[in-house]
């Protein structure tokens, strides 16, 4: 029983950080305002310390992700067919 509760538990903490994502896209259509509200609930809900999301170009064919440094940001980029990241967007699977 206590795990089916800690089941449930979980499972709507998920819905309730999608929940806060589907708001935020209500909200706001700038993607640069988007994405830090996404990340800040993925990561929550992920009990992480911080995540990263990388998005697919589909013009260049490039993964790109945006990071936040000091005072800056920084952009990265690489081909679609690059490293563990290339290979999730590439085929659809994860890797462990």
């Amino acid at each position: 029983m206590t795990q089916e509760i800690e089941t449930l538990k979980r499972e709507s903490e998920r819905l309730s950080a999608l929940v806060g994502v589907m708001k935020a896209f209500s909200q706001q259509l700038d993607r640069d305002a988007l994405l830090p509200v996404i990340m800040s609930e993925i990561t929550r809900t992920m009990e992480a310390d911080r995540s990263t999301l990388f998005i697919l170009d589909e013009k260049t064919g490039e993964i790109w992700s945006r990071m936040a440094q000091g005072d800056g940001v920084t952009e990265i980029r690489f081909p679609k067919d690059r490293g563990i990241t290339g290979h999730v967007i590439t085929t659809g699977e994860s890797l462990n």
